[in-house]
């Protein structure tokens, strides 16, 4: 690996996947873009967010990914309790 230079950044709302379904994405990236005001309005009610690094060993041909942060996770269970995870 040569460091972690950065390589740009692709925003998809956790609200247009399915859970429990594999979903394979081929995205281009792009620069960093402040978020607007507005853009994950209330009106449209977000999942949270999930900030995930990516890296490539090119020695062993292996793409890892890295979850950094979560936020503000929807809670899953009907009665609306459950602590929220992350399944890659």
């Amino acid at each position: 690996m040569y460091g972690s230079d950065w390589l740009g950044e692709y925003r998809l709302q956790l609200s247009q996947l399915i859970p429990n379904r594999l979903t394979d994405f081929a995205v281009p990236l792009g620069p960093h873009k402040p978020i607007q005001r507005g853009e994950f309005d209330l009106a449209c009610p977000t999942r949270g967010k999930i900030q995930l690094g990516l890296g490539y060993l090119e020695d062993r041909k292996q793409l890892y990914v890295e979850v950094i942060r979560c936020a503000n996770l929807a809670p899953m269970d009907l009665n609306g309790f459950s602590d929220p995870f992350v399944k890659l």
